[in-house]
């Protein structure tokens, strides 16, 4: 009897670590899909970081002109990420709850860098 409950036991563990990891590799490849770039005279954008440190999406592209509004996901914008600093365009935000949220007229073309207050954090936006 004791051996079938350890047994019992062993499968329902490798069962959780199973399931574990079919769902992060799920998530992994979610973000990695979702790292895109982004267009369009609508300018808003959903920012979050992915796993290895990076912003996602790592591009965000706009035409001149176009009003931007950015969305910065708290649950996974923490730490140095929650500061959200774009060359440029004199912004540097600090996402917290409540506040989330950066808006701009991208006036400026060109290519401006992303970061957050750790210098990492990369990303660009991209205005043509």
């Amino acid at each position: 009897m004791d051996n079938k409950k350890i047994l019992l036991v062993l499968i329902v563990v490798a069962l959780v670590i199973g399931g574990g990891f079919i769902l992060k590799r799920k998530n992994m490849t979610q973000s990695k899909s979702s790292a895109t770039v982004q267009t369009g005279k609508a300018g808003n954008i959903k920012l979050s970081a992915d796993p290895s440190g990076a912003y996602n999406p790592k591009e965000i592209r706009v035409k001149a002109g176009t009003k931007v509004k950015i969305e910065g996901d708290q649950e996974t914008l923490t730490g140095g990420m929650n500061t959200v600093i774009i060359d440029g365009y004199n912004i540097q935000k600090v996402i917290a709850p409540g506040d989330n949220v950066i808006e701009f007229v991208a006036d400026k073309k060109g290519t401006f860098k992303m970061y957050c207050a750790n210098g990492m954090g990369n990303g660009k936006l991209i205005v043509e």
